[in-house]
């Protein structure tokens, strides 16, 4: 398949993210994103997402910290989003070329809309880490041997879940074995459970 370089912009305000929804002129309208585009050939991905969000929502921007980089298949090609942390360079946006809405999110909360595919990623990391921060390092880049972020997610947020009470021993020792075998090691399940580590290897025994 052929790849598509898309980088894209997370605004953060009060807890809130910036949700973009894709107007009707456009490609997945209705489809809700986090706002940038493509990246030009010869373009640094930071540089190509301050033009796209200038471009597209008439702001100046700083580029921060990566949030989350996924390639997810949408038809016959490969779109490699990279989804990073913006700050705006004075007013926040009131309105964008490519959308028809504009909303302000709680972070918690970004699952409930319907969203486009390659952002998915992205969004299931913030949820994770907006309900339960401590899961943050669990579900790092490179913590774990190679699987899919969705699957790592996954793991780390019903051990999460797990450990806030609402199960039983064993649905507990049942979810370090999964997150086990899906390749997080006995320390990042100490962290994702909030076990001791011989809490969680007794619970591997």
């Amino acid at each position: 398949m052929a790849g598509l370089e898309v980088v894209a912009a997370v605004l953060i305000r009060d807890g809130r993210a910036l949700a973009c929804r894709r107007a009707p002129h456009t490609s997945g309208a209705g489809t809700w994103e986090f706002p940038g585009g493509k990246v030009q050939p010869g373009e640094a991905p930071r540089a190509a997402l301050a033009r796209e969000i200038r471009e597209e929502l008439g702001i100046d921007v700083t580029v921060g910290a990566l949030v989350d980089r996924s390639e997810v298949p949408v038809g016959d090609r490969v779109i490699d989003l990279a989804c990073y942390l913006v700050g705006p360079v004075g007013d926040m946006p009131a309105a964008s070329t490519d959308h028809d809405e504009l909303r302000w999110v709680p972070l918690a909360d970004l699952g409930g809309l319907d969203w486009s595919a390659p952002d998915l990623p992205a969004v299931r990391r913030l949820v994770l880490q907006a309900r339960h921060p401590h899961a943050d390092w669990v579900i790092d880049v490179g913590a774990a041997r190679p699987v899919p972020d969705p699957e790592r997610d996954r793991h780390a947020a019903r051990l999460a879940e797990l450990s806030a009470g609402h199960a039983d021993a064993g649905a507990l020792r049942s979810g370090v074995r999964a997150a086990h075998a899906a390749g997080l090691d006995e320390h990042r399940i100490a962290v994702a459970a909030r076990l001791s580590l011989a809490d969680v290897r007794a619970r591997l025994g």
